[in-house]
């Protein structure tokens, strides 16, 4: 077989830099012709590629990468051709066996192209002679520009931004000596010295931007501190949060008598919000649950009224934040409904379990929910710890551990619980946990996994039959270990008050707490906390939270931990119960550092 062919060759690439610019496609655009015995092919032809030296060695780039020393690539890209006729798009990742084109390429002075063409009957062939790359003309003149020749007077206020900038492209040779600092000082900013770099707690400073800084990277920062973000999508509690890896998605719960279904998603790297759609959102509910999967927010359960014998859920919703959309999780061979519950996710099923149902009953049921199928599947009732709502539960990584709450039967506190179980979905059975060295019967606590331990801490202790007579915040917990089955104390010197309902988030290293009630005997009065501390599980000491520009006190604050910190969000402080209650201003966003 003999192959001719004749081809042209367009450059379509005005810069190659190390990071693309959103105008400018890092690609190459190769139109040519190919005949074969001398007639013009028609049909699915099988190209490769690789661009070489001027002796045909070494291979700077090749279609799939492995061509060396000029060799013929090992896979190769399809390509349609009519009349003889086709183009293609060198360099575009998104076309099977194609590499994207490394800028580098063209730092070497000859760089020619090199073609093989099958035609789906004969073998590849070379295509001959290497076609080599030459320069578009207007192009040659930004080879370099003339030193000093740029300078501040010679750019507008805003004009160079770090979007409009390739990493590296600009190096200090290329500036008038004070380029930088005179624009500064023109702009009203201090001028900063050679080789300085500035620091700001604000990550995305408008005036920074504005002057021609961009944001190099983040480093630890050795000093505890709060931080005030932009405000979220409107006051409330009884709300849930979860952390996508990337956002804190914030949805339902209840303000002034109203039920939500809205929400917000909040990114810390830009300091800004986005509403969650409410089209297709579940109904408006408080005190429901929300587990993230990877890629979705499952909500379920919860109550539309301040009575928990009223309004009491069965359904929900899947939210993906990619999509900005919502999809149902069906009600076919659903739990019973139910509020005050706990929920975690087992890497492929959220398990739900206990709660509070209509008429105010405890539960000692659950269910498994699986996202893949939008199925149900009970959870085993034997063995099953007893009756309870206002539990903690955490998962493991191959069960789910439940302890403590409260007992209720009849819209009555019968007590409340110093024991729980451990499930594992596997098996679907239930093993209890013992009750030696167990911290004090707790409701409305919190609980940590640290990765071998269950940390709980705090909480409320309704010891009478009355909901609210007599009760008694905690400021105890204790440690569970799976492996060894047993309980240790936490040390309570330098523990912060007694509390319930506050939050807890896990750093990797430690337990941190904030926020939550302190109730002491009385029944109609409360104290709303707007403290917290770290617990170090390898020391066994606790370390007070700073209160510099903590939030203000709250009850049932959603937390989440980032990676690198915590971000508090919404809450109430009423304290007064049984009355109609007052609002923090909850819908601001606080942001705590550990040291």
């Amino acid at each position: 077989m003999k192959i001719l062919y004749s081809f042209a060759l367009v450059i379509a690439l005005c810069s190659f830099g190390v990071q693309s610019h959103a105008g400018v496609p890092q690609l190459i655009s190769y139109q040519g012709r190919v005949t074969v015995a001398n007639k013009s092919f028609t049909g699915a032809g099988q190209f490769k590629f690789a661009f070489v030296g001027a002796d045909g060695a070494p291979s700077f780039w090749s279609n799939d990468g492995v061509s060396t020393d000029g060799s013929e690539p090992k896979y190769s890209v399809p390509i349609n051709v009519l009349n003889g006729l086709f183009s293609i798009l060198l360099g575009d990742d998104m076309l099977p066996n194609m590499f994207p084109i490394p800028p580098t390429v063209f730092t070497n002075s000859h760089v020619a192209l090199r073609i093989w063409f099958n035609d789906g009957t004969n073998a590849f062939a070379r295509l001959a002679p290497d076609q080599r790359i030459s320069a578009v003309g207007y192009a040659m003149i930004a080879e370099s520009v003339p030193d000093g020749s740029i300078t501040s007077t010679k750019l507008a206020d805003g004009a160079v931004t770090a979007a409009k900038l390739t990493d590296a492209s600009i190096t200090s040779a290329k500036l008038a000596p004070g380029a930088v600092s005179s624009n500064l000082m023109s702009s009203g900013q201090s001028g900063v010295g050679s080789g300085g770099i500035v620091f700001s707690l604000d990550a995305n400073s408008a005036s920074l931007m504005s002057i021609g800084f961009r944001n190099i990277g983040s480093m630890p920062w050795n000093q505890e501190h709060w931080q005030i973000r932009a405000n979220g999508p409107g006051p409330r509690f009884a709300h849930t949060m979860v952390w996508s890896g990337a956002e804190m998605l914030a949805w339902g719960g209840g303000v002034a008598g109203q039920f939500l279904n809205t929400g917000g998603r909040y990114n810390p790297a830009t300091d800004s919000w986005q509403p969650i759609t409410t089209t297709g959102a579940p109904a408006g509910r408080w005190f429901h649950q929300a587990v993230w999967t990877g890629t979705e927010m499952l909500v379920w359960g919860g109550r539309a009224a301040f009575s928990s014998s009223q309004s009491n859920q069965n359904d929900g919703g899947r939210y993906n934040p990619v999509s900005d959309t919502w999809s149902f999780i069906t009600t076919n061979d659903a739990p019973q409904r139910r509020s005050i519950f706990v929920a975690v996710w087992s890497g492929t099923e959220m398990l739900v379990w206990g709660g509070a149902t209509d008429g105010g009953a405890s539960l000692a049921t659950g269910s498994r929910y699986n996202p893949a199928s939008n199925s149900w599947r009970p959870i085993s009732e034997n063995g099953a710890p007893v009756p309870r709502t206002s539990c903690v539960a955490v998962w493991t990584g191959t069960e789910m551990i439940v302890w403590g709450g409260g007992d209720v039967s009849g819209g009555d506190f019968h007590g409340t619980r110093a024991d729980g179980g451990r499930y594992n979905p596997v098996t679907d059975q239930w093993a209890p946990l013992p009750t030696n060295g167990a911290p004090p019967a707790a409701a409305e606590g919190q609980a940590v996994w640290t990765g071998t331990e269950m940390i709980v801490w705090g909480g409320l202790d309704y010891d009478h039959r009355t909901p609210y007579g007599s009760t008694v915040s905690l400021a105890t917990g204790g440690r569970y270990s799976p492996s060894r089955n047993s309980w240790r104390s936490l040390s309570p010197l330098t523990a912060p008050a007694s509390r319930g309902t506050h939050s807890a988030c896990w750093t990797g290293s430690e337990m941190v707490i904030f926020g939550g009630v302190n109730r002491e005997i009385t029944a109609q009065s409360q104290a709303i906390l707007n403290s917290g501390g770290r617990y170090s599980p390898t020391t066994d000491t606790w370390t007070a939270l700073s209160l510099s520009n903590a939030p203000s006190d709250r009850a049932y604050p959603g937390a989440v931990w980032t990676g690198d910190a915590m971000l508090i969000y919404a809450g109430y402080n009423s304290n007064e119960l049984n009355t109609t209650h007052t609002w923090a201003p909850s819908n601001a966003l606080y942001l705590y550092q550990r040291p």
